[in-house]
């Protein structure tokens, strides 16, 4: 565990990496409310509830070239704008279950299949990670997939 802890820590200043990943869809009931702070148009709110109601799996918001790799195995977005991921961070042949948190908020979307979301981590029991981590998604939905840019 002071392995995975170790390399990981060392990673944390690595770029993200550009190149879109492909990730599955599970669909779920549910979806965006009246309570979800959103910009208030067609586009983003359409966008916004199919990520509520279809997480993203197998989702990696690092970059592995520090040797430990973060997979955020279900990504859940909650219509309260918090999200859940349960996540496996992996090093030197090792392999931590662990799960982040934390809260979510959408920039007006570009069409009902493609905008940008940022992920701000509040809690985290995952090795090496700090709770405090920041994200920018450029996320477009294609058919039963998403493709993930990180910003």
């Amino acid at each position: 565990m002071l392995t995975i802890a170790s390399v990981f820590v060392l990673g944390l200043a690595a770029c993200p990496k550009e190149e879109p990943q492909k990730t599955g869809v599970v669909a779920q009931e549910g979806g965006i409310t009246p309570e979800t702070e959103l910009p208030d148009d067609k586009d983003t709110r359409k966008f916004a509830d199919h990520l509520v109601r279809n997480p993203i799996t197998k989702f990696k918001p690092t970059d592995a070239s520090s040797g430990a790799e973060l997979t955020w195995n279900v990504l859940k977005f909650g219509p309260k704008n918090h999200f859940e991921a349960a996540a496996v961070i992996s090093a030197g042949g090792e392999t931590v279950s662990c799960e982040e948190a934390g809260r979510w908020t959408a920039e007006k979307a570009s069409s009902g299949t493609e905008g940008i979301i940022n992920l701000d981590t509040n809690k985290s029991s995952c090795p090496g990670r700090s709770g405090n981590d920041k994200y920018r998604l450029q996320i477009t939905i294609s058919g039963d997939n998403y493709q993930v840019v990180m910003r």
